[in-house]
């Protein structure tokens, strides 16, 4: 790809041609994010042959400022623009971002050399469906490229000539004015060629060995070019990759025109939207040729559930999916795909293997680039970990959903998939089939009622479909009554049930309040907020309760015609209804399912928990913004057997021993000042309960300390003394998993529900205290092993102290070292980093990357460090918590359809989950992924999918995945 003789600078030279340029000189281009490009004219002007040698441009810095997490580039733009470039935070992001762009760079000159090697010769005559590259000729004699185009017609009587772009719209252009080049695919047989590597991989992972290969020349060259290829990205590949997705999709391997039906074969035909008939065609057959006609039946497949197994599986099997003629659809619950992903807030680290590692590797193409594999002078990458010597990869949940959410998102603006967010679709595993609640139904849902078209009862099943949901009118001031109970829409929340507490008549301020969820809402009568007539079933999370559905029969009636009908939404909210999805594949993607008969669990329950930690001490203080991980590395820890020596904690796995961290606890609840945090901590939870806090004992710090008295001896006879823990470690995340004793978790609920006692409507409030129990357990879980000197001996100075919950005690910001977080008490909406400290004037950073400096005598409450929801500024749910963890698999791998030809297969931890803390549970997801491929891949053969031998192959593969 690299030809020096026609003067395309090899990437290497020209990231060595950067290198050499000094900081100052690669400073100014950083400022090109900073607001205004003009600020870095005159740097352009001064050295623009330079910057044309490497090969350094405006939107090459800008794409680099693009990989840093969003914060981090605001909060660059904002200390160049504030001129604090000389602090460490502005030199380490600044030497991050000259560190991405050499990367942009390579990926520029790549691009460049594959577009020039796909431009063939000038096509003197152009064939249908053949595609050709446009340039369009300027008034000065030279050629502007407009993209490859797919050739339809030319007329005759005029210079037009009509092309179908890339996402399928019509463009005229005339022959006059342009100039139609022949297309190579240069880039779309690179990635067959990845595609074709992957496969060998996955096919092969076990006894694929590059040794085996080496006697051979005529193979190991081969194996060699494949392997090289594999990892070659860049943004042309990216699209290339799509750009084959559409073709396949275009030209189904599977789908015939009807006048090509052979006499004495088996077809089948499309009798209406995902409903096919196998049929036998013979001589003179009437025919009708407005249907489609299918050489096998087509794998249509529905994905539920949009977490990372389902995003895989979606990914995986699209292809085969496309080309059997078949449609792919994910159903996500949540409503990622509304908020471009912003509602991912897991931060909990996984471990992917290497079948993920292949997967990811080319599905994702720069994007797995970006997040797992080290730029130059990099010791690992920032957002994610790479392994190689065990055949591991790591990242946090949240950033794998958001990268595959972003390509499965690609995916969606090429038609190339369809998704239904917010869809609660789940699995019947009795009655084998998929269902939703009425609550959940949307428009053009497909439900089985027992009506029939007419719209009489019916003992059989009829398919009706959802074409409208009527809401309930929305409430002016009017129309409220003191004391009475609405359901209202509050943006974080969604629809609550609210009662009017108070009508201020002079002020015109409408209070409503929900005490059991602690909100209060306060509003002028000129903008409350929209509220309805209250409805127990209304939909939590919802925008609005609705008053009525409408149906309509997908089957013509007597007369006819299509029979509509009403119905009352509250009297079949809570119905489960049958969807009729038609003829396809279901994969449940689900999670951990409830208790069913199908799941075989093989040990009983034991207790789990992780807590989760972010910041500027996490990334700054601990990993140097990725610029380079733990500056010059670490010294060789002799400790460290089987991990890589980047890693503050050493090797990822300890064991403590449990009576020191009962121990503990009981000292931060007793001695000062600690002490006094925690107990302000519990009495500030407790008055968010108003309703029990006058019920219970008001002083939980005092209960639970004095309950740690005898815990704190009791534990030195515990069953365990000994507990497995492992920390992981991103550039923006610090994470600890471990076991918990059975002794424990009988402590924590007996001394919680000795505390609340009796309170009437207490199930939240024991949940919460409970957590904050969990909480101080982390928080001396840390501290002891911080004592037991377990961390990689150089690296114990990068780990911050960790506050796992905000204090309430005055502090004055001056007081507060580089790193911690806090908020203002005047205004404590905001949360605010410290990134230069200091006692007369302190430069801190909001949660948006916001720079601006505050007096060292503001007064403030320091902040937990806990993860944060995808606001940045409130804790996330699931930053510390705990779980019951066992093993279980499900012994149906494949359910069989009612249809035949189509089957249902539970996937990830619906499928079969290990022991937590022993192997990752992802990793089943990644074996079930490429066995539903492979099976949907099967069917190209109509001899196949006619077979039972297709489905026991399936199933014993599960099966044996399950057993590993």
């Amino acid at each position: 790809l690299i030809d020096e003789e026609n003067g395309t600078l090899d990437a290497n030279q020209a990231g060595s041609a950067l290198q050499d340029m000094d900081q100052e000189e690669i400073g100014p281009a950083m400022k090109i994010a900073g607001g205004s490009i003009s600020s870095i004219v005159s740097f352009v002007q001064k050295d623009l042959s330079k910057r044309q040698k490497t090969g350094m441009t405006d939107h090459l810095v800008k794409r680099a400022m693009n990989a840093l997490r969003p914060r981090d580039k605001r909060f660059l733009i904002e200390l160049v623009n504030k001129g604090h470039e000389e602090i460490r935070a502005a030199k380490l992001l600044s030497r991050r971002v000259g560190t991405l762009l050499k990367r942009e760079m390579r990926r520029a000159r790549l691009d460049a050399r594959i577009k020039e090697l796909s431009r063939g010769s000038v096509a003197t005559e152009m064939i249908e469906d053949e595609w050709y590259i446009v340039d369009r000729t300027e008034d000065d004699g030279s050629t502007t490229e407009l993209g490859s185009f797919q050739f339809r017609t030319r007329r005759s009587s005029t210079s037009d000539v009509l092309f179908i772009n890339r996402s399928g719209k019509e463009d005229r252009f005339d022959a006059n004015s342009h100039v139609f080049r022949k297309f190579i695919p240069i880039g779309e047989a690179i990635v067959r060629a990845q595609k074709a590597f992957m496969v060998i991989e996955l096919d092969l992972l076990k006894r694929f060995a590059y040794a085996s290969y080496m006697e051979f020349s005529d193979l190991r060259e081969d194996l060699i070019k494949l392997q090289i290829l594999s990892g070659v990205n860049c943004y042309f590949l990216d699209d290339a990759r799509l750009d084959v997705l559409s073709h396949i999709k275009n030209h189904s391997s599977t789908q015939v025109s009807w006048r090509d039906l052979k006499p004495g074969h088996q077809y089948f035909v499309e009798q209406k939207p995902y409903k096919y008939e196998l049929f036998e065609y013979a001589e003179g057959m009437d025919l009708d040729n407005r249907k489609r006609y299918f050489k096998t039946a087509p794998q249509n497949m529905i994905v539920v559930g949009g977490g990372p197994t389902g995003l895989l599986t979606t990914l995986h099997c699209v292809e085969n999916c496309l080309r059997t003629g078949g449609t792919m659809k994910l159903y996500e619950a949540r409503d990622a795909f509304e908020k471009a992903g912003g509602t991912y807030e897991r931060a909990q680290v996984v471990r992917l293997d290497s079948r993920w590692v292949r997967m990811l590797r080319y599905h994702l193409g720069t994007l797995f680039e970006d997040v797992w594999i080290p730029a130059t002078e990099e010791t690992d990458s920032h957002l994610g970990n790479t392994l190689p010597t065990q055949g591991f990869i790591e990242i946090t949940i949240k950033d794998m959903e958001a990268i595959m959410h972003l390509e499965v998102s690609k995916l969606w603006s090429r038609d190339l998939l369809e998704i239904y967010a917010r869809s609660s679709a789940n699995f019947d595993y009795k009655k084998n089939v998929m269902t939703k609640l009425g609550n959940a139904l949307k428009e053009k849902d497909l439900v089985k009622r027992r009506v029939d078209p007419n719209g009489e009862p019916s003992e059989e099943f009829h398919t009706w479909e959802v074409i409208q949901l009527i809401s309930h009118e929305t409430l002016s001031a009017g129309d409220l009554t003191l004391g009475g109970t609405y359901n209202v829409y509050i943006r974080q929340q969604g629809l609550i049930a609210m009662r009017l507490v108070s009508i201020d008549l002079h002020g015109g301020l409408y209070a409503l309040q929900n005490k059991e969820l602690g909100i209060t809402v306060k509003a002028p009568k000129t903008n409350l907020p929209t509220i309805y007539e209250h409805d127990p079933n209304a939909k939590s999370g919802a925008h609005s309760t609705f008053k009525t559905i409408v149906f309509q029969s997908t089957e013509l009636n007597s007369q006819g015609k299509l029979t509509r009908y009403e119905v009352d939404f509250k009297t079949i909210a809570n119905e489960t209804h049958v969807m009729d999805v038609g003829q396809t594949n279901i994969a449940f993607a689900l999670g951990k399912p409830a208790t069913t008969k199908e799941h075989l669990t093989c040990c009983p329950y034991e207790p789990y928990g992780v807590s989760c930690i972010q910041g500027i001490k996490i990334s700054m203080g601990m990993h140097n913004f990725g610029e380079t991980r733990f500056g010059k590395g670490l010294i060789a820890d002799f400790r460290s057997q089987t991990e890589q020596n980047t890693r503050v904690v050493g090797d990822f796995t300890k064991s403590v021993i449990t009576a020191p961290i009962v121990k503990e606890m009981l000292s931060i609840m007793s001695n000062l000042p600690r002490s006094n945090d925690w107990h302000m901590h519990l009495r500030h939870t407790v008055d968010k309960f108003p309703e029990q806090k006058e019920l219970i004992d008001s002083n939980v710090g005092e209960r639970i300390r004095e309950s740690l008295v005898p815990l704190a001896k009791e534990a030195k006879t515990w069953f365990r003394t000994r507990l497995q823990t492992r920390f992981f470690e991103t550039g923006d995340n610090y994470y600890l998993g471990m076991e918990f004793n059975r002794e424990y978790e009988v402590w924590k609920y007996a001394v919680v529900d000795k505390i609340v006692g009796s309170a009437p409507n207490a199930g939240r409030l024991k949940g919460t205290l409970r957590a904050q129990c969990d909480r101080l357990w982390f928080e001396a879980c840390i501290a002891v092993i911080t004592r037991g000197d377990v961390y990689n001996p150089s690296g114990k100075f990068y780990v911050p102290r960790i506050w796992f919950i905000s204090s309430h005690t005055d502090v004055k910001l001056g007081a507060l070292p580089e790193g911690e977080a806090f908020r203002i008490v005047s205004d404590k909406k905001e949360k605010y980093e410290v990134l230069i400290p200091g006692r007369t004037k302190v430069v801190v950073r909001s949660i948006e990357g916001i720079v601006s400096a505050l007096s060292g005598e503001t007064i403030v409450h320091r902040e937990s460090d806990l993860t944060r929801q995808p606001d940045g500024n409130t804790e996330s749910f699931v930053s510390c918590t705990t779980f019951p963890v066992t093993h279980y698999v499900n012994y149906r791998a494949v359910n069989v359809l009612p249809s035949k030809h189509w089957c249902s297969f539970s996937i990830g931890d619906g499928q079969s989950s290990p022991h937590f803390m022993r192997y990752s549970g992802l990793t089943g997801a990644a074996i079930n992924a490429m066995l539903i491929n492979n099976y949907l891949g099967s069917s190209i053969r109509l001899e196949n999918i006619l077979s039972r031998k297709r489905v026991f192959q399936m199933s014993h593969a599960t099966n044996w995945s399950n057993d590993e």
